[in-house]
């Protein structure tokens, strides 16, 4: 899996960017293409290096039973945007509007898994409820959204058991806290990780 900015997003919208864009790239172990398009500049500050190792490794996961299926040479591309963005696509996709953390669109083309779209503010106000650091909050989400593009669904209690099964397995997997612990022990973790960084 090759993890790199580009200059659009492809399938059902696209998202032309100016000269603010940054090109990431992070090879990983697993075939297929991620494309991170980094539309809001907010963004810059959490996607560092360390971050984009823990990203790469969680998403290796996500794509590691898929692959086992013999179809590496997938792509998915990742917007990384604000609430305003993420408003205009949820009127547009699902007639609600309102900002939302994170859309999936699948695609139909055979190459091309599909393209996630993550808000900034959304995904801050997320870590008041889950207590989770921003940066380990976002990798949460984005593993949400892809890990709907290959198929998973939270539609019933026994989807959204076994889906919220697999992402707490690839947070712990990487040793990130899992994201539907109690709130109070991510916040825990969140001061503990703190205090390791600054050690």
């Amino acid at each position: 899996m090759r993890l790199e900015v580009c200059d659009m997003l492809t399938d059902n919208y696209n998202c032309r960017l100016g000269e603010a864009a940054t090109e990431l790239c992070l090879a990983t172990s697993h075939g297929g293409e991620v494309s991170i398009v980094l539309e809001n500049p907010e963004w810059r500050d959490v996607v560092t290096a360390d971050w984009r190792r823990q990203l790469a490794a969680a998403l290796d996961l996500c794509f590691a039973d898929y692959n086992n299926n013999g179809d590496s040479n997938k792509s998915v591309t990742i917007l990384l945007t604000d609430n305003a963005r993420m408003q205009a696509l949820n009127s547009q996709f699902r007639r609600l509007a309102q900002p939302t953390d994170v859309l999936a669109f699948t695609s139909a083309d055979g190459k091309h898994l599909g393209d996630i779209a993550v808000g900034y503010e959304a995904v801050m106000a997320g870590t008041k409820i889950s207590g989770m650091l921003f940066a380990h909050h976002a990798i949460h989400i984005i593993v949400h959204g892809v890990l709907h593009v290959l198929g998973f669904s939270h539609d019933d209690n026994q989807q959204a058991s076994e889906m919220e099964a697999v992402e707490s397995q690839i947070m712990s997997a990487i040793h990130l806290p899992d994201p539907y612990a109690d709130a109070n022990n991510n916040a825990r973790a969140a001061a503990q990780t703190g205090k390791e960084a600054r050690a």
